[in-house]
């Protein structure tokens, strides 16, 4: 992955223009923080930062239970984004893109990569296998349920193959980091004079294999209307012309997931209501978005809606709704089939219509966007 400017990349590639990354690797110790630019020199005196000063190739792993993935963390070209290589499958909330950008344009640094896709290279697979059956120059297992590994290569055959792989790519897709990507973009926009090299034309990225990926469905709850019994909540929820019928569940856990059903909680009892079958267009054949739009909304209003994350979302949505005497609702996630759909389409889902896991580790690679001469 030879270090190129951004005009000669451009000149001769059809497909995405990632390079090696100008960053900072923490070790174990100081990895899952949020550092400022000010930690930099204390931490790097005391080897426990280290700045990459030649090209290498970064690869990151992160294992929980049965699952892992394993790809690279490279520089991802601001141009990308506005040329549509890297594609959003996801609306921002302004207010928090404001708020991203906002601390952006303060410290200048990043301390979590943007998380994106793409199609599965095998040449690249195997280089990968063969770099991660060494010893990991980090390892992390104290951040979260999940394990996060880094090892970095500067030998040249890998340099190659990876840049080679990579730059084949059509396209690159975010799966996670949305926010960042579009505040990087504004801060880059906000600034003209930086040159097509400089740090901030660019930002941090780790990209996956599609096949590695895992999206796990987004629970939503509802406050409980007041006075209503169980009977009137599903009678309320079959009348909405988008629900076909709900439908008992035995047993203590909720339904497995299906396209079309969402597993429905309420009074300490599983359902599975049933959608009724759209063709009104690509967002609308996803569960997620049908849920919301098509009966949450409608039936309780727009703020009733509450999003819940957690690594296990039954129990996690067990815990809300006995906290705040609520209904909730777990819908089939997307696929990847489906984020690459919406994204080639130019289209955006709405927020909380997504939730890949496990996440990049914060603060296990930082970037200035200011770089020191030094």
């Amino acid at each position: 992955m030879a270090a190129r400017t951004s005009a000669e990349a451009s000149e001769t590639r059809a497909g995405v223009g990632v390079r090696p990354p100008r960053l900072l690797l923490a070790d174990r110790d100081h990895a899952g923080y949020s550092h400022d630019p000010e930690d930099v020199a204390p931490l790097m005196r005391v080897g426990a930062m280290t700045r990459l000063r030649e090209p290498a190739v970064v690869v990151y792993q992160i294992a929980e239970g049965a699952h892992q993935q394993t790809g690279v963390v490279v520089e991802v070209p601001i141009a990308d984004y506005r040329d549509r290589r890297v594609r959003p499958h996801e609306a921002t909330d302004p207010g928090r893109e404001e708020g991203v950008l906002e601390h952006l344009t303060e410290a200048r640094f990043q301390n979590t990569p943007v998380m994106l896709t793409h199609q599965p290279r095998p040449a690249l697979s195997e280089v990968l296998r063969t770099i991660t059956a060494a010893e990991p120059d980090v390892d992390l297992d104290t951040i979260g349920p999940a394990t996060h590994r880094a090892w970095v290569v500067r030998e040249a055959h890998a340099l190659r193959v990876v840049g080679r792989e990579l730059g084949a790519l059509d396209a690159l897709y975010i799966t996670d980091g949305h926010h960042r990507m579009a505040a990087a973009e504004r801060f880059a926009a906000g600034h003209p004079e930086i040159g097509p090299d400089h740090a901030a034309a660019f930002t941090l990225g780790a990209l996956f294999p599609s096949d590695e990926m895992r999206i796990l469905g987004y629970p939503r709850s509802v406050v409980r209307p007041a006075g209503r019994t169980a009977r009137d909540i599903l009678a309320i929820l079959e009348r909405s012309p988008a629900v076909a019928r709900v439908d008992d569940w035995p047993g203590v856990h909720p339904p497995p997931p299906s396209p079309g059903a969402v597993a429905l909680a309420l009074d300490g009892r599983w359902y599975r209501m049933w959608l009724r079958d759209s063709t009104d267009g690509l967002l609308s054949q996803l569960d997620s978005v049908r849920l919301d739009h098509e009966v949450l909304v409608p039936l309780f209003g727009q703020h009733a809606v509450r999003y819940v994350r957690g690594a296990s979302e039954a129990e996690t949505l067990d815990a809300l709704l006995t906290d705040h005497d609520g209904v909730g609702f777990l819908p089939h996630p997307a696929t990847m089939a489906d984020v690459v759909a919406v994204s080639d389409a130019g289209l955006v889902m709405p927020p909380k219509s997504t939730w890949f896991d496990p996440k990049a580790c914060q603060g296990l690679f930082s970037r200035q966007l200011v770089p020191p001469d030094a």
